[in-house]
Protein backbone atom coordinates (compact mmCIF):
# COMPACT_ATOMS: atom_id res chain seq x y z
CA UNK A 1 0.00 0.00 0.00
CA UNK A 2 1.46 3.50 -0.79
CA UNK A 3 2.41 5.97 1.73
CA UNK A 4 -0.63 8.31 0.37
CA UNK A 5 -3.02 5.66 1.49
CA UNK A 6 -2.07 5.30 4.86
CA UNK A 7 -2.13 8.79 5.71
CA UNK A 8 -4.68 10.83 4.11
CA UNK A 9 -7.10 11.07 5.69
CA UNK A 10 -10.21 13.67 7.00
CA UNK A 11 -10.57 15.44 9.78
CA UNK A 12 -13.76 14.46 12.18
CA UNK A 13 -15.00 16.46 15.33
CA UNK A 14 -12.66 16.24 18.21
CA UNK A 15 -9.65 16.82 16.78
CA UNK A 16 -9.13 13.20 15.43
CA UNK A 17 -8.49 12.02 12.20
CA UNK A 18 -10.85 9.41 9.98
CA UNK A 19 -10.02 6.98 7.81
CA UNK A 20 -13.35 5.97 5.88
CA UNK A 21 -13.66 2.99 3.55
CA UNK A 22 -16.63 2.01 1.72
CA UNK A 23 -17.85 -1.84 0.99
CA UNK A 24 -19.34 -2.45 -1.52
CA UNK A 25 -21.57 -5.95 -2.20
CA UNK A 26 -19.31 -7.32 -4.54
CA UNK A 27 -16.58 -7.31 -1.51
CA UNK A 28 -14.38 -4.78 -3.12
CA UNK A 29 -13.41 -1.75 -0.77
CA UNK A 30 -12.83 2.19 -1.45
CA UNK A 31 -10.90 4.42 0.00
CA UNK A 32 -12.32 7.47 0.19
CA UNK A 33 -9.49 9.78 1.22
CA UNK A 34 -7.39 8.62 -1.98
CA UNK A 35 -10.55 7.65 -3.95
CA UNK A 36 -8.61 4.61 -5.14
CA UNK A 37 -9.95 0.88 -4.25
CA UNK A 38 -8.31 -0.60 -1.75
CA UNK A 39 -7.57 -4.75 -0.65
CA UNK A 40 -8.28 -5.96 3.28
CA UNK A 41 -4.47 -5.91 3.78
CA UNK A 42 -4.78 -1.98 2.62
CA UNK A 43 -7.60 -1.89 5.05
CA UNK A 44 -5.62 -3.55 7.90
CA UNK A 45 -2.72 -1.24 7.17
CA UNK A 46 -4.21 1.75 7.52
CA UNK A 47 -5.78 -0.03 10.72
CA UNK A 48 -2.46 -0.51 11.72
CA UNK A 49 -1.39 2.91 11.04
CA UNK A 50 -4.23 4.90 11.95
CA UNK A 51 -3.71 3.10 15.83
CA UNK A 52 -0.40 4.86 16.02
CA UNK A 53 -1.29 8.04 14.73
CA UNK A 54 -4.76 8.30 16.57
CA UNK A 55 -6.55 8.30 13.81
CA UNK A 56 -10.25 6.46 13.64
CA UNK A 57 -10.79 4.37 10.52
CA UNK A 58 -14.46 3.93 9.64
CA UNK A 59 -15.96 1.05 7.15
CA UNK A 60 -19.43 1.74 5.85
CA UNK A 61 -21.98 -0.20 3.54
CA UNK A 62 -22.81 1.09 0.10
CA UNK A 63 -26.40 -0.06 0.55
CA UNK A 64 -27.27 2.20 3.90
CA UNK A 65 -24.10 3.18 5.15
CA UNK A 66 -24.01 1.56 8.28
CA UNK A 67 -20.88 0.85 10.44
CA UNK A 68 -19.33 -2.60 9.13
CA UNK A 69 -15.72 -1.46 10.66
CA UNK A 70 -15.60 -4.91 13.23
CA UNK A 71 -16.44 -7.14 10.73
CA UNK A 72 -14.65 -5.88 7.86
CA UNK A 73 -11.61 -4.78 10.35
CA UNK A 74 -11.33 -8.59 11.73
CA UNK A 75 -11.31 -10.16 7.98
CA UNK A 76 -8.69 -7.57 7.31
CA UNK A 77 -7.07 -9.14 10.25
CA UNK A 78 -7.28 -12.61 8.91
CA UNK A 79 -6.39 -11.95 5.31
CA UNK A 80 -3.28 -9.96 6.72
CA UNK A 81 -2.40 -13.20 8.75
CA UNK A 82 -2.49 -15.47 6.06
CA UNK A 83 -0.86 -13.42 3.63
CA UNK A 84 2.44 -13.28 5.56
CA UNK A 85 5.13 -15.88 6.20
CA UNK A 86 3.62 -17.77 9.46
CA UNK A 87 7.00 -18.20 10.85
CA UNK A 88 7.55 -14.30 10.93
CA UNK A 89 4.25 -12.54 11.57
CA UNK A 90 5.13 -9.75 13.64
CA UNK A 91 1.97 -9.43 15.24
CA UNK A 92 1.81 -9.78 18.55
CA UNK A 93 -1.11 -9.64 21.54
CA UNK A 94 -0.96 -6.28 22.06
CA UNK A 95 -1.07 -5.25 18.49
CA UNK A 96 -4.22 -7.06 17.72
CA UNK A 97 -5.55 -5.84 21.07
CA UNK A 98 -4.66 -2.07 20.37
CA UNK A 99 -6.84 -3.07 16.66
CA UNK A 100 -10.01 -3.95 18.37
CA UNK A 101 -9.84 -1.04 21.09
CA UNK A 102 -9.46 1.25 17.66
CA UNK A 103 -12.13 -0.30 16.32
CA UNK A 104 -14.54 -0.36 19.66
CA UNK A 105 -13.57 3.38 19.62
CA UNK A 106 -15.61 4.57 16.38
Amino acid sequence: MSEEMVHREEPVAGGKREVVFVKYGNRKLYNTATSAYASMVDLFDAAAASSASGAVVRVTSDVDGGDVTLATVCRALYEKVKSMDQTRVGLSSSDVVALFAKVKET
